[in-house]
């Protein structure tokens, strides 16, 4: 938050700085024990007659009590300082005509971090300015952007003239902005130097520069593998605004269930030992609620038990109470095709839908990587079920083990179909799960169909099961929490991306800039479908990805600047 401090007017230079540094927001702050801590960067932002304005930045991982501004007529020298709030980035500073050497430290724990870097500033001193710091250039196509950084170690500026030779050339009359932008500009090499100016004259030139166009260009060079109007399986995921979603994160501690864990799937893999924990598996009479509080309190009361169903619901909501999104699977045998019913968790780290099973207490995987339902159907059906792994978790009592299933469990997978609700916290007056208008059966040449099987069953009628099928593994597989970008030239040295999202939940875009260097800067957030990256010089991309209400993001796509 700015600081805006004032001070009456003193005769001598000397009580001018400690009455603006000291005098009137208290003494000159006590010299403390100097803690190993990194400095906030100070910068001059601007001088405007009398008035100096000082901001900094803190290091990420600092969080300190207080800030202390102090300066002096010399390198080091302390004629008076300023405490300022946590909160405080900047501070507008009244003082005499003179030159000042300005540092300014942060409080941690009681104690002064490491100084900043000591800026130098003149103060209405009727003198030429400095000559300007940094001048940059970058273009974009045929668009230039032209940074520099204000020099107040003289006399203040009032412009700049930039000076560029090439194609075309001239001398341009600018504000002294630090930022200058061009479009238009005809192919060639240019040569650009800049001088401050005010009343006094004009500063020395810089150092020259120089830019070649045309520049690079936006491209797509990293983006979702599907369009973003690809069809997908058409699911009711559970909304992250249900107030007892968090109440069940709260109650029953969830983040402390997966804190330490290294990626957001070893989460999935301790909560779902977590569920598998909570109670064995025993008959649903009277069948609960497809609420997880409730059948937690309800079996935990021993008003009835829970299966497969029950643990997947537990999980599911769970899941949703930390941002990850899941659907419901019934899968079943040759013999019993309604014979199970476990969960799908979409995974960022793989990219893909894993199947998740709390009643059996594991997962598949083939070749190291985990496998979705439709997935372990399709190896199953096709006679190359050995090739799956089944990966057990942690083995809780009363619950049925692969080692008991003809073939570990994975020829429970001859028939699969999907739930498309799966948002029963949130609209719990709907039907909890309308098999033959809402399921989605997976069918191919491979697999029967139920009501055609000779097969008879005791549990189960010969009647269609559902009325709705789908056979493309690719919209049964669809990917979710994806982000679509598509960039554009919007102006000089100016790229406007339009995003296009499917995360359930979704509440923002996050960003980050890339420098030629490879570095990448911290992630901001963004609220509209049309991001615009207004490029400096030395980035060479931007980097984007979506995050949901609960703060989980998914994976990035990115636009980079590349030759035309």
């Amino acid at each position: 938050m700015p600081t805006t401090c004032q001070f009456r007017r003193a005769g001598s230079r000397l009580y001018g700085l400690v009455a603006a540094l000291g005098l009137l927001w208290g003494a000159t702050a006590p010299a403390a024990g100097q803690t190993s801590a990194d400095a906030p960067a100070l910068n001059v932002e601007n001088v405007t007659g009398n008035f100096v304005t000082l901001t900094w930045e803190t290091p990420a991982d600092m969080a300190p009590e207080a800030y202390v501004v102090e300066g002096g007529f010399a390198p080091d020298d302390v004629a008076g300082s300023v405490s300022l709030g946590p909160d405080a980035t900047s501070v507008t500073l009244p003082l005499p005509s003179g030159v000042y050497f300005i540092r300014s430290y942060a409080i941690v724990e009681g104690q002064r971090s490491q100084p900043s870097n000591e800026v130098q500033v003149a103060v209405a001193m009727p003198m030429r300015p400095a000559t300007p710091d940094g001048l940059a250039a970058a273009a974009v196509g045929n668009t230039v952007v032209v940074t520099w950084h204000s020099n107040f170690n003289a006399g203040t500026p009032t412009g700049v003239r930039l000076e560029a030779t090439g194609p075309v050339g001239g001398a341009f009359s600018l504000a002294d902005t630090g930022d200058f932008r061009i479009a238009g500009v005809p192919d060639g090499v240019y040569e650009l130097r800049l001088r401050a100016v005010n009343a006094a004259g004009d500063s020395d030139s810089t150092p020259p520069i120089s830019v070649r166009l045309p520049g690079p260009v936006p491209a797509v060079t990293r983006a979702p593998l599907t369009s973003p109007h690809a069809p997908a399986l058409p699911v009711r995921y559970e909304r992250s605004e249900a107030p007892r979603l968090a109440q069940l994160r709260s109650r029953e501690q969830l983040d402390a269930v997966v804190a330490g864990a290294p990626r957001e799937f070893d989460a999935i893999l301790r909560l779902r030992d977590w569920v598998a924990a909570q109670f064995p598996h025993t008959l649903p009479e009277p069948y609960p609620l497809w609420d997880a509080m409730i059948i937690l309190d309800e079996i935990r009361a021993g008003r009835t038990g829970g299966f497969c169903a029950q643990y997947s619901q537990v999980l599911l909501q769970s899941l949703a109470s930390l941002g990850v999104p899941a659907r419901y699977v019934e899968v079943g045998t040759r013999d019993n095709p309604i014979n199970h019913f476990p969960i799908e968790v979409w995974s960022n780290d793989y990219g893909k839908w894993v199947l998740i099973d709390a009643d059996f207490i594991l997962h598949y995987e083939r070749d190291g990587v985990p496998l979705s339902a439709v997935e372990v159907h399709d190896a199953y059906v096709t006679g190359q079920g050995a090739s799956i792994t089944i990966v057990e978790g942690t083995r809780a009592p009363g619950h049925p083990s692969p080692v008991e299933m003809a073939e570990r469990t994975v020829e429970l997978y001859y028939y699969v179909r999907y739930a498309q609700k799966a948002d029963h916290v949130f609209a719990p007056y709907e039907a909890a799960f309308d098999r033959l208008n809402e399921a989605i059966e997976v069918t191919d040449e491979h697999t029967v169909p139920w009501e055609l099987s000779p097969i008879i069953s005791p549990y189960v009628s010969k009647d269609p099961l559902t009325l709705q099928h789908a056979a493309s593994r690719a919209v049964i597989d669809a990917p979710i929490n994806q982000l679509w970008v598509a960039p554009r030239v919007s102006g000089p040295a100016e790229v406007s991306v339009d995003l296009n999202t499917n995360m359930p939940n979704v509440a923002a875009a996050e960003y980050r800039v890339i420098d030629a260097a490879g570095a990448a800067g911290g992630w901001q957030r963004h609220f509209s479908p049309t991001f615009v990256w207004r490029v400096r010089p030395g980035d060479r991309a931007l980097e984007l990805r979506a995050v949901n209400r609960l703060g989980v993001a998914g994976p990035s796509a990115v636009v980079s600047l590349v030759a035309p």
